[in-house]
């Protein structure tokens, strides 16, 4: 049986990236590969969470304590147990870090790109990007060997033997930085994500949280570069707002959850602010299915996949008309609406529209199929095709 690694810097988190890697381990699998998901260090007990069940997943650091930075920072000089895995036949890769660790193992490397933020990214955004310790210490090291950095991950990326990138935005990046042409490969939309069918179920997740009446949802980590904070300004500004929640389902840091909800007291929507933190697969489903609008404020998100979550449970989002990734999931009129960059009125007027105009009710069908070409079925098939070809080559 083939081997296959995918390789990646930590895994301390359920977010976007983390769904992709799990995606593309069940494809190796029905693929015939035998699959191992590798990281400078896990989490201890996240593997217990509903898409990372099943799956094999090893911790590269040959050390005992818990320092997630350390680690990572010691595997890059090199104490970690990669050497064990250079006879497998495929690798992927999915940061800049991973890519250094594995360039010189000799298999095949395909890098799902994930772009180094802390080096091309202006000053004041890769500071707002450093909001825990392991980058914040990137951050530091970008000031001093920025330009290193930069020249490694050049070569780097130009030496991976497939390139895949999960937009056309991104793409477009790839395009302008490496002078490389990448194939487009969506993060799948795993099957769970449907309409809710047991309205019982979902009844006793709202009991669960206290959500006791209509309600709009937003969901994903919960840090500062993702803007929760413009959300809980434009909610202020809806007419509507006293007919609804605000709620907010994932993974937060308590002192991020405390500025959030300071701000809330301060636009006078405390009440309304619902934080849940991180909920299981199954009770975001339920939310995702619940809420009446799915608002995503995140500033050019290379995809953003909890719109396309919402969307393919029936509720339509509202993201930003910023020429992102999400701008290729979230069609105005069809599924949602866009409002101006970054302007929190607009967010509140898009969204009181959305609410008075019963648009959900309406565009139901619509919008569930409008998901249909991110779901997890049609990007196996690319996926499919082009490792196979790598594979002849």
């Amino acid at each position: 049986m083939p081997k296959a690694i995918l390789v990646y810097d930590s895994l301390v988190e359920i977010g976007g990236l983390e769904r992709v890697m799990a995606a593309h381990a069940h494809y190796l699998e029905k693929m015939g590969f035998d699959v191992t998901l590798l990281f400078g260090h896990v989490k201890p007990g996240i593997t217990d969470y509903a898409f990372l069940k099943g799956l094999h997943i090893r911790e590269l650091s040959p050390f005992k304590f818990k320092n997630e930075s350390v680690k990572v920072i010691l595997a890059i000089l090199g104490l970690h147990r990669l050497r064990k895995y250079k006879h497998v036949d495929l690798i992927f890769t999915y940061s800049p870090i991973s890519n250094f660790w594995t360039h010189t193992l000799g298999p095949k490397r395909v890098f799902y790109y994930l772009p180094a933020e802390f080096v091309y990214y202006p000053l004041k955004e890769r500071w707002l990007w450093a909001d825990v310790p392991k980058r914040k210490i990137a951050f530091l090291g970008s000031l001093v060997v920025g330009w290193y950095i930069k020249h490694i991950d050049q070569t780097l990326t130009r030496t991976a033997d497939l390139l895949f990138a999960n937009s056309e935005y991104l793409a477009k990046e790839v395009i302008d930085r490496y002078g490389l042409h990448p194939i487009v490969l969506y993060p799948p939309v795993n099957p769970v994500f449907k309409p809710v069918t047991d309205t019982k179920k979902a009844h006793a997740v709202l009991k669960k949280y206290n959500i006791d009446k209509p309600f709009i949802l937003s969901a994903g980590r919960l840090v500062p570069d993702k803007h929760f904070d413009w959300l809980i300004e434009a909610f202020s500004k809806m007419k509507s707002r006293n007919n609804y929640y605000l709620v907010c389902a994932g993974p937060v840091q308590d002192s991020f959850k405390q500025e959030l909800l300071q701000l809330a007291r301060k636009c006078g929507v405390a009440k309304q602010l619902k934080l849940l933190g991180l909920v299981t697969q199954e009770e975001l489903v339920s939310l995702y299915g619940m809420a009446e609008l799915f608002p995503f404020t995140s500033a050019k998100e290379a995809f953003g996949l909890v719109p396309i979550e919402s969307i393919a449970c029936g509720t339509p989002c509202v993201v930003w008309d910023d020429h992102a990734g999400p701008e290729e999931t979230v069609k105005p009129g069809v599924n949602g609406f866009a409002a101006k960059p970054y302007n929190n009125n607009d967010l509140a007027e898009k969204m009181d529209y959305a609410l008075q105009t019963k648009f959900k009710q309406k565009h139901f069908k619509t919008i569930v199929q409008s998901a249909q070409p991110f779901l997890d079925a049609e990007q196996f098939k690319i996926f499919k095709t082009n490792v196979e070809k790598l594979l002849k080559n």
